[in-house]
């Protein structure tokens, strides 16, 4: 994360070159346009690597974006993650959300209200970029999720160009 403080931390992450794996870039790269970048991280990853702990100390929320292999295709899942108790047994190259925040909360004395957004995907078919149609459908709706998750958690309208509502 960059030397600049933020409010929030929004991981997509997967393989790009796995299809539907490549949900979370998509989405998180769809938000990157969408979001006040002084007050939002959005990042891309392949994996979760333990040095994402510190930037997770460093905010107080954190949103993670993924596909995954359970529920019905195209199915689109939200859940709030909790921080379990850190075991060094779960210390690896490639980590699960929950597992990051455990190691920022032991590292780092604090971890952020946490939320998983995933979709069940239908392809994860080597050497292609491209998203299957059910996958690709729920990008913007998965967007929007993370937006109105923001919004919630940290109490302010976190788009680049919030609509003024005011009478």
């Amino acid at each position: 994360m960059s030397s600049l403080q933020r409010d929030a931390l929004v991981i997509g992450y997967g393989n790009t070159l796995r299809s539907d794996d490549a949900f979370g870039p998509h989405v998180a790269e769809h938000l990157r346009h969408m979001v006040d970048s002084s007050r939002v991280e959005v990042t891309t990853k392949h994996c979760l690597t333990p040095e994402v702990a510190s930037d997770l100390a460093a905010v107080s929320v954190a949103v993670f974006i993924d596909c995954s292999v359970d529920g019905e295709v195209g199915e689109l899942r939200c859940r709030r993650l909790k921080c379990p108790k850190f075991q060094a047994t779960t210390m690896g190259h490639s980590l699960e959300p929950p597992d990051l925040l455990a190691m920022a909360e032991e590292l780092f004395g604090s971890a952020p209200r946490a939320h998983l957004i995933s979709v069940r995907g239908e392809s994860f078919q080597l050497q292609s970029d491209r998203l299957s149609a059910s996958v690709r459908s729920v990008v913007k709706p998965a967007a929007l999720m993370v937006l109105s998750i923001l919004e919630c958690e940290l109490n302010f309208d976190p788009r680049r160009d919030p609509v003024d509502v005011s009478p």
